[in-house]
This record gives structure tokens, sequence and C-alpha cells, in this order.
């Protein structure tokens, strides 16, 4: 669909440029990348449609229902789990590359789904939900291997699809939960992760891993590739060079540099592109569209709706996908700011909306005549989120930092969408029980607000624009040619 509908909107030229590319799209939205996300994604739609079913009487487990607290802790747990693995993985991926790392990114999220089976109480569910966050770092190495074989042309599409991904793994998550029976589901869900590990291990590394290696001929092998050099399309034997000799110019200066120093993050520039991130990554969580994948059955069942709250939040899922589906046909045509400012107003608009039917509903108000508005309102609030808010943020981080620092502070601003998660994943059942729906719905959309006005003022538009800062003094062929490129 991606592929169709590009080809539909370019010119002869650009679909020269697009078959140069194809094998981009074959590692990113042909999903060898994403899958492992993708299984990840299933994972935390999973607990959506089951966390009622374990606090019910007719709870699966040995031990019976889960109590509040530990319902709180199965729910938020993941998210400590994702700190520890974006930590561990960012730093493996300096020294086995991003590719390596993914397969590695794995293993915790079918370790997982073992657990779900042979459970029996909720700390075994809290240990197998720890193991299982330990796959977000892939998230990070997703956008980090993008990143590095992307071009400038196409690199917003392929960023948006890590989250297309997600959330479709998240619509299966909801649908397996709602269906399945519960020893069923890990059966099924584990398929992903493994069907990855097999078809990944057959994509070459990044040409910069292999540069940085100092295997050139292996660098070269990988760009021609993932440039589809071989097509009748593809760009000549001097472009290919050219890229290669770029790609050596910034590792050797990197080289020159030695390992990034606390200098490289405490100056001006640095501190506002660290500050960024994480501030983002904060509104995408505290603006309430992590809360509502996560527990979209239980508020469904505290909105005062009629409809089903599963049935809700399998259509919440379909919507999600079909919002990133957006972002993927527009983030490389009208820009990241223009996204996120609009990503932002209607999730305030949507949330209030919602906040005053919750609160009509509490009030003792007859609001059966509009016992649409949940479904509509937060189904708003989702697919608007997934066209800037839940998406957008992971291609900025990737795309605002310098290639020196890049690994690291992609590494911090991703650790704090986990820091983030396992804030809100835990405290929001108490949250609901002291604010009730109404109180957090416009808790959420004062975030959105604050969002909307930072990204405004302070967030920098990076379509279109070159990952790597100017290079000075650095030959990189026999005419001395100075190569540079825009930050």
């Amino acid at each position: 669909m991606i592929t169709k509908e590009l080809n539909n909107n370019i010119s002869e030229t650009e679909k020269r440029s697009f078959r140069e590319v194809k094998y981009q799209f074959l590692a990113a939205c042909c999903d060898l990348a994403n899958i492992v996300v993708m299984g990840q994604g299933c994972a935390i739609g999973w607990l959506s449609p089951t966390l009622p079913i374990l606090q019910s009487d007719d709870s699966p487990l040995e031990s019976g229902k889960l109590t509040i607290e530990e319902a709180s802790w199965v729910g938020s747990i993941s998210s400590i789990g994702s700190i520890v693995g974006t930590i561990y993985f960012g730093l493996v991926s300096i020294y086995v590359g991003c590719k390596n790392t993914l397969v590695l990114c794995a293993l915790p999220v079918t370790t997982f789904w073992i657990f779900v089976i042979f459970a029996s109480n909720a700390w075994h569910l809290c240990a197998g939900r720890f193991i299982q966050g330990l796959t977000a770092g892939a998230f990070l190495c997703v956008q980090l291997y993008l990143a590095d074989i992307a071009d400038e042309r196409i690199r917003g599409i392929l960023g948006t699809l890590l989250t297309l991904s997600v959330n479709i793994g998240i619509l299966i998550g909801y649908i397996g939960g709602t269906f399945l029976d519960y020893r069923t589901v890990p059966y099924v869900m584990m398929t992903f992760p493994i069907l990855f590990i097999f078809l990944f291990l057959l994509m070459p590394n990044t040409p910069q891993y292999y540069i940085k290696s100092h295997r050139f001929t292996e660098a070269e092998k990988s760009l021609r590739f993932y440039r589809n050099c071989k097509s009748k399309y593809s760009k000549t034997d001097e472009e290919i060079q050219k890229e290669l000799c770029l790609m050596s110019a910034i590792a050797k200066q990197n080289e020159v540099a030695g390992r990034p120093k606390l200098s490289d993050f405490f100056n001006l520039p640095t501190m506002k592109v660290m500050l960024i991130g994480p501030t983002l990554m904060a509104v995408s969580q505290f603006s309430g569209s992590y809360v509502l994948t996560n527990f979209a059955v239980t508020i469904f069942q505290r909105s005062g709706s009629n409809y089903s709250p599963h049935t809700s939040s399998i259509v919440f899922g379909c919507l999600q996908i079909a919002g990133t589906y957006v972002t993927t046909l527009f983030i490389d045509r009208f820009g990241r700011k223009v996204l996120l400012i609009i990503s932002g107003s209607g999730c305030a608009v949507g949330l209030t909306l919602m906040g005053i039917f919750s609160y009509l509903f509490e009030c003792g108000v007859d609001v059966s005549a509009l016992n649409w508005i949940p479904v509509v309102s937060l189904s708003f609030v989702i697919f608007i989120a997934s066209i800037g808010l839940i998406p957008i943020p992971y291609v900025i981080i990737a795309e605002v930092l310098p290639q020196k620092i890049r690994i690291i502070g992609t590494t911090i601003c991703t650790t704090t969408v986990s820091i983030w998660a396992a804030i809100i994943l835990n405290r929001f059942p108490y949250i609901l029980l002291h604010l009730e729906l109404y109180g957090c719905m416009w808790l959420f959309a004062s975030v959105s607000i604050f969002g909307l006005v930072f990204t405004v003022f302070f967030v920098p538009e990076t379509r279109g624009k070159k990952l790597d800062v100017l290079i000075d003094d650095i030959e990189c062929n026999k005419n001395n040619q100075k190569i540079a490129t825009i930050c």
C-alpha cells in the first residue's frame, strides 16, 4: 500500500529514485527490522483485554484474581524492564552493530510468552513482563539502524514504520487476547520474534558498522545492497564511491575526535537537542496515548458507554494503524512539526470532550443519548495521536543528534520513554481512583496543550535535512575535495 501510494504521486525520475531505495523498504517497511517491535506490540496489546480477566473471579492463575496493587505492577513493570533493555542493548549495539543487537532483542519477548504459559501467580507474570520490557531496546536499535541505511528522501517514512509496526502488533494483541484462550495466546504470539530472528539474520549489517570495523569490502557490499545498485536504475559506481567516501570521512572524523566526552553534551546546541527528545517523549506518554493503549478495556468500562469495551479496544487498534499510516504518507511532504501541532491540538480537544462526558455521567446526568461520545472521542484521540505525538518523537530524536553522540544521546532519550511509561502505568490505577476518569482526561488534555506550545516554540523542522554535521579539512578523493553536509 505504501509503495503503491508513493509510486502514484511521484515523477519518473522519482520512480527511479524509489527503485534505488527499495531494499531500505525491504529492511524496514516490508517488515524485517520491525517484526521484532511488532512482537513487542503484541505483548503490549495483550494486556488490555487480559488484565480484566486476571482481576476477575475467573482468573486463570492458580493464585486467584489480581489485586489493584498486583495489577498495577503487572501493567507497569515492563516499563522498568524497558529502561534496563534500552541502556543495555544501546551499549551492546556499539560493539556488535544494530543488526546483530536487534536479533538479540527478540529473545526477551519470546521468553515472556513462555512465562505466560507457565505462570501461576502475579509475580510470575511480573517477572515475565520485566523480561519482555527488555525488548524495548529494539525501539532504539531500529531508529539507529534506519538512520544509517535510509536515504534522507524517505527517512521520515521509514522512521514512522517503527510505530506502525508496534500498532499492528498491539491490534493483534487486542484481538488475540479477546478471542483466543488465555493459554493459547502465547503460542501464537511467540511466532513473531522467532520469525524475525530467522529472517533478519539474512540482512547485511549497516555500511557504517563495517567502516567503523575497517571492513571496507563488506561496507561497499552493504551499501550496494541498500542502494539496490545492481538494478538498471541504481546509482553509478562513482556515486556509490562518493557516498562510501563520505561515510569513511565521518568515521575518520569521529575516530580522531575520540569517544564522546562530557563537553560534547554540555554545550548549548546539544543541550537544547537533549531537552527536546525527553520532553517530546514525556508529552507522548503523559498525554494519555500509552494509557489508552494499555487500559483501553478498563477505561471503556468506566466511561459510561454502552458499547462493548473489547470491541471498542479493537477499534482503537485499527485507528492507531490508520493514524500511523497517514503519517507515513505526509511526514516527508508536510514535515514533522506540522503533524505534531495538528496531533497535539486534536488530542487536547478529544480528551477535553471525553472529560466533559465522563463528568456529566458521574454527576448523574442522563447521557444515554450521547453514549457514542466515549467511543468517538477516544477513537479520535488515538487516531490523531498516532499521526504525530506517538510516532514522530522517535523520528526526530535520531535526526537531531550529531553522529558522534547519536547512540548515547538516542539511548538517553529513548530511556526517558520507559521512565515516563513506568510512572504513568504504575500510577494510573490510583490516579483513576482519586481523580475519576474525567479528571484523568483533563489532566492528559493539559499535557497535550503544553506539548503544542513546546512544539511551536522549541522543536525544529528536520524534514529532508542531512544527519551529519559539517566535516572540515578531510580529504576524501584525489582532488582533495572537502566534504560537507548540513546538520
